[in-house]
C-alpha cells in the first residue's frame, strides 16, 4: 500500500487489488482510519471510502482513495471543527473486521 499526505492535508492511499480465485468475483474495498492521540475519544475504525470492483479470475486493478482535508476534520474538546495533527493508522480490507493491509501516517 502507497500512502502519501498531499501539499492540501488530504490523503491518498494506492493499492493493488487481485482476484486470485477461479472465477470472476465482485469485493468492496473499503478504506478505515484511526487517529491516534485526538484530543476527543474517536472511533477505533472510521469509514472514509468505499469502492465496488468487479475482477475476472487472475485480474488485478489498481485503486485510488482520495480524502480531502476536510474530510480529515473532527470536533475538539472546545467544540471547534479542525485538523489537529495526530498519527493515522489507515486500514483497507473487505469489511471491518478482515483488514488486509494497513500504515502508520505521521
Amino acid at each position: 500500500m502507497n500512502k502519501s499526505k498531499s501539499s492540501t492535508g488530504g490523503l491518498t492511499v494506492e493499492f493493488d487489488l487481485k482476484n486470485i480465485g477461479p472465477v470472476t468475483g465482485d469485493e468492496v474495498a473499503q478504506l478505515y482510519l484511526n487517529r491516534q492521540n485526538a484530543s476527543v475519544v474517536m472511533p477505533v475504525q472510521e469509514l472514509k471510502g468505499f469502492k465496488r470492483i468487479s475482477l475476472k479470475a487472475g485480474e488485478s486493478q489498481h485503486l485510488v482513495f482520495e480524502v480531502k482535508a476536510e474530510d480529515l476534520k473532527i470536533y475538539n474538546a472546545e467544540m471547534q471543527w479542525v485538523n489537529e495533527d495526530l498519527d493515522l493508522n489507515v486500514m483497507v480490507g473487505p469489511s471491518s473486521d478482515n483488514i488486509a493491509l494497513s500504515a502508520r501516517l505521521k
